[in-house]
Formats: structure tokens, C-alpha cells, sequence
């Protein structure tokens, strides 16, 4: 999901202006700031920290995703 607002207010600058790629349920190196060009591409392509050796799935396990959401909070399943 691209995100262009937080709260009803424009990104800024420290948050990713003007879109952030959030990526739920994946580590942090998936959600990319300051993006300012989308490039459709004809097959996979490793990103920069996958080409160091990072997982390219990314995938958080679900014992350590943690969402508030009151006094009840349970994590969020994908």
C-alpha cells in the first residue's frame, strides 16, 4: 500500500513525503520512503538489501508482530 497521509495529514519529509510503501507483516527493509517513481518491471529483481543477502519474502512471524488496538490487542493475521 502506497501512503501519501498519516492522520489526515500530508506526509512529511522524516516520514517518506511524498509516498511510503507500507508493507504489514513484513520486515522494516520492505517499506520503502520517499518514493517518487513506480517502474514496472518484466520479472523479478532482487531489491538493494536483498542483494546483500536479505530475505527477499521478509515475512515477520506472527510471535513477534505486535498491534495495539485497545485492551484486547491481538496480532493481526495475514
Amino acid at each position: 500500500m502506497l501512503a501519501y497521509a498519516v492522520n489526515g495529514e500530508p506526509l512529511g519529509i522524516n516520514d517518506g513525503y511524498p509516498l511510503r510503501l507500507t508493507a504489514f507483516g513484513l520486515f522494516g527493509y520492505k517499506w520503502a520512503n520517499y518514493i517518487n517513481r513506480i517502474e514496472l518491471i518484466n520479472g523479478p529483481s532482487l531489491g538493494f538489501w536483498e542483494r546483500y543477502g536479505y530475505d527477499d519474502k521478509a515475512v515477520v512471524p506472527l510471535e513477534r508482530r505486535t498491534f495495539y488496538e485497545g485492551e484486547d490487542a491481538q496480532p493481526i493475521e495475514y
